[in-house]
């Protein structure tokens, strides 16, 4: 694999660690080589996570790189700071006491510089800083290191699972700062691609002094293809995306603070909550792990009401197979129950004009609690403002059920029948009759009970806008 290499050569006084004094006329030339590698296949719609690791950091303060580097500006001053920086983040710092010959370094052998960010978001373009300072100047290089600390903790909390890139307004401040706080010969930067042009992920810093090379740190970008695949939906309403809550009591929080009265299978709580969903998280997730959040939200607060047309009015689009488009089987399965093989599609006669196809001249009705003074079979036909029947289903031996709006009031209906078809014998113009019409303003238990009639009523009753008495 072809590396690419940057160097920036400084030199700089240096004298070797058995004395501190006599030396200063020594020169020391001092590279940082940059190479990087791990090609991979990168798209705009993958996560990256950077991660840093250190090497060679037992003996930092001991006769290594940076004890090299710093070895003329210790044996002349009372205190040095020599720090590394990776995009306005310190990734070592080590502190050395020429007074008290003492030697302190905050550094990690690894830890996440982010949280998992879209390349379609990323920054690609990336900094090194080295900077060292002495005495008077050491004050002002730690103030220029905390100034961009809480953008940072910002761009990508602690124990979020996605975040944002640190803002091109916060990098050039602090570069500005680092600038202000050192003199332009005690810094050397390195300007990067990361992933680059060739996809590739890892960066691998390295120091050549004179003819000798030391490995500083690696800086690894993970990728991952999807955040929330192969989680239940359970599991992702308990996610913390940004490290600020769980999916699930941000929902409740924003049901809270707009004042909505959740109704399981509502258009308008769908509606709303998955605008919110898309407007808290579509910047920080992909198109697959923004689909898969709002079909886990579906069938948390909405399973038992879930249709197609529920789903339309999360996703403002048509779900056209199911099967084929939902990440969850079971919302798929939830939307496209098993068609019954009896028909039950005769009913449709009642309300166009040919009842005499399938009533009987001997047909009764039973009007058990409504106010429509309905006596005989010929009142029911007679009615005013009756609507086709709907969510029609077979409910026990030669019965059906079904509802029907009359009025703008939704009644519930069960038909007893000298006996039901398949749909295929339906196909060949076969009919059953209607003996007995029973009707009423809430519906039977054996009807409800059926898989599916629930999720039919809700959709419905919200498509034409009538009360369903549920």
């Amino acid at each position: 694999m072809k590396r690419t290499v940057v160097a920036l050569i400084a030199s700089l006084c240096a004298f070797p660690s058995v004395a501190f004094s006599g030396w200063f006329d020594k020169k020391e030339q001092v590279a940082l080589v940059p190479k990087l590698s791990d090609a991979q296949q990168i798209n705009d719609d993958v996560y990256l996570k950077a991660t840093a690791s250190t090497a060679n950091m037992a003996g930092m303060c001991n006769d290594n790189f940076l004890y090299a580097l710093s070895r003329n500006v210790i044996g002349a001053n009372g205190k040095t700071l020599v720090v590394l920086t990776y995009d306005a983040q310190s990734l070592l710092v080590v502190e050395y006491d020429q007074k008290n010959r003492g030697c302190k370094r905050d550094t990690s052998l690894e830890r996440d510089l982010t949280s998992y960010i879209l390349v379609s978001k990323l920054n690609k373009q990336h900094k090194l800083n080295l900077v060292y300072a002495a005495d008077e100047e050491v004050k002002t290089l730690e103030n220029a290191l905390h100034f961009a600390t809480p953008f940072v903790a910002a761009a990508s909390p602690a124990g979020a699972l996605v975040g944002l890139p640190v803002t091109q307004e916060v990098s050039s401040s602090f570069d500005g700062a680092l600038a202000r706080a050192v003199s332009p010969h005690d810094s050397q930067t390195i300007g990067f691609q990361l992933p680059d042009n060739n996809g590739r992920t890892k960066l691998t810093l390295y120091a050549n002094i004179g003819s000798q090379p030391f490995r500083l740190v690696d800086l690894d970008f993970t990728v991952r293809r999807s955040l929330l695949d192969g989680k239940r939906y359970k599991d992702i309403m308990s996610v913390s995306l940004d490290g600020t809550a769980e999916i699930e009591k941000v929902i409740l929080e924003h049901r809270s603070k707009d004042g909505i009265a959740f109704k399981a299978g509502d258009y308008d709580v769908i509606k709303n909550e998955c605008r919110f969903l898309r407007g808290a998280y579509q910047s920080r997730l992909n198109t697959l792990d923004m689909q898969r959040l709002q079909e886990a939200y579906l069938l948390e607060y909405h399973r038992d009401m879930m249709t197609a047309k529920a789903l339309q009015q999360c996703f403002d689009y048509e779900v056209a197979n199911p099967h084929q488009e939902l990440t969850f089987q079971l919302l798929a399965d939830l939307i496209t129950p098993t068609s019954e093989e009896l028909d039950t599609f005769f009913l449709k006669l009642l309300t166009t004009g040919e009842y005499e196809k399938v009533l009987s001249p001997n047909a009764k009705i039973n009007d058990r609690d409504t106010n429509l003074r309905v006596a005989s079979v010929s009142d029911y036909i007679g009615l005013k403002g009756a609507s086709a029947a709907a969510c029609h289903t077979s409910i026990g031996y030669n019965q059906v059920g079904f509802i029907q709006s009359i009025g703008n009031q939704s009644y519930y209906l069960t038909v007893s029948v000298d006996r039901l078809y398949t749909k295929e014998e339906a196909g060949q113009g076969k009919l059953p009759v209607i003996n007995n019409i029973s009707i009423s303003t809430s519906p039977d238990d054996d009807y409800k009970s059926i898989p599916g009639v629930t999720r039919c009523i809700n959709d419905w009753s919200q498509s034409r806008k009538v009360a369903s008495g549920w």
